[in-house]
């Protein structure tokens, strides 16, 4: 039996991509009717390949790949955090990005998508596949007699954004909300024909779509879009890394944070040991005010200023000794813990490797 859908999902029309002098798209309002052809034609859009736990696979149209391109579950998890990162607002332009001397790179991890450090913004590069129209009717948008809307129960839930309720969300619902979420930030930042003309410098876009054709896909995503409709991920714009790192580190206790700063021991070192010489630096000056303060006859004899110089001078010694202490101690930790992990990882990957030559696996 053929399922239908509700047409008021589709988040653009299918003849976005048409140009005037190409004959208008028909329609189909059975699911199905196009699958085979759809999926013949994301073969092509899809990546050579793609890594699920270090091992690599070919994408295929199930949920868990699609899932892996679009989910954002780790932002979820700390959602009731996330206005510490960023503001619930929609992501400023690219040109503004430029401005502010920000270097666009391109990250294909959806999760890194809109984060921002100190001079880059990592920005996913929209899938060719997200612009298929039969891509979402055949994939994304749940059907008529889906739980979603029968309001049964499946084995996927998930917590409302204001309350605790648990609403039912099908597999196709959770891919909708991503993927019209991140189809939604690009409306954002590619406003004005600089921001196209950024983007596709940047290969953050098809380069087969063309300025009056994303000028229609953004009217129409404007049109139809719906707060309920998109993941809650999608309600902040930027979010900084740094602040993520700190979200993680103080939710969950990892030193690796969100995403981790150190790649080598050098720049651990760098990014924790340039602060505290750069304090050292700075109480040298009161120091050396202090030892002039004392040589006057003025404040020589003054029992109080003594006394505060005294104390600083203790400071002064001690505060860089246990800084610079901790570092280290956190660095043995940071040595022995990665030392086990790769321990560890080694015999997981060469007994996969030693499954791969039986014929058992893929590596």
């Amino acid at each position: 039996m053929t399922q239908t859908i509700n047409p008021a999902w589709t988040p653009f029309d299918n003849n976005v991509f048409i140009e005037p002098s190409q004959p208008p798209a028909t329609d189909s309002a059975s699911v199905g009717s196009t699958a085979t052809s759809t999926a013949a034609v994301l073969k092509r859009q899809f990546p050579a390949s793609y890594r699920d736990n270090d091992t690599l696979k070919i994408p295929s149209l199930d949920f868990v790949y699609l899932y892996s391109e679009l989910g954002v579950q780790r932002l979820n998890d700390i959602h009731d955090y996330l206005w510490i990162a960023g503001r619930p607002m929609p992501p400023r332009p690219l040109h503004y990005q430029r401005a502010a001397s920000r270097g666009l790179v391109p990250v294909e991890k959806v999760d890194l998508h809109l984060v921002w450090d100190e001079k880059t913004l990592h920005l996913k590069p929209i899938p060719l596949y997200l612009l298929n129209h039969g891509f979402w009717i055949d994939y994304l948008i749940c059907k008529n007699n889906c739980a979603c809307a029968t309001g049964e129960s499946t084995p996927t839930t998930a917590k409302t954004a204001d309350t605790n309720a648990v609403r039912v969300v099908c597999e196709e619902r959770q891919l909708y909300e991503c993927a019209l979420g991140f189809l939604l930030s690009y409306a954002a930042l590619i406003q004005y024909p600089s921001d196209f003309h950024i983007a596709q410098d940047t290969h953050l876009i098809p380069e087969t779509v063309t300025w009056v054709q994303w000028v229609k896909l953004v009217s129409q995503l404007l049109d139809k879009k719906n707060c309920g409709n998109f993941n809650k991920r999608y309600r902040f714009g930027e979010l900084r890394l740094s602040r993520l790192n700190k979200i993680i580190y103080f939710g969950s206790f990892s030193y690796r944070g969100y995403s981790n700063w150190y790649h080598t021991y050098g720049s651990y070192f760098s990014r924790n040991l340039t602060p505290i010489v750069s304090a050292i630096a700075y109480i040298t000056i009161i120091l050396t005010a202090m030892q002039v303060g004392l040589a006057t006859n003025h404040l020589k004899d003054n029992t109080a200023f003594q006394r505060a110089s005294y104390g600083f001078t203790v400071f002064s010694i001690m505060s860089p000794l246990i800084l610079g202490i901790l570092v280290f101690v956190l660095f043995v930790f940071m040595f022995l813990d990665n030392l086990a992990r790769a321990v560890i990882y080694k015999k997981e990957r060469f007994a996969k490797y030693d499954q791969f030559q039986a014929g058992d696996t893929n590596p």
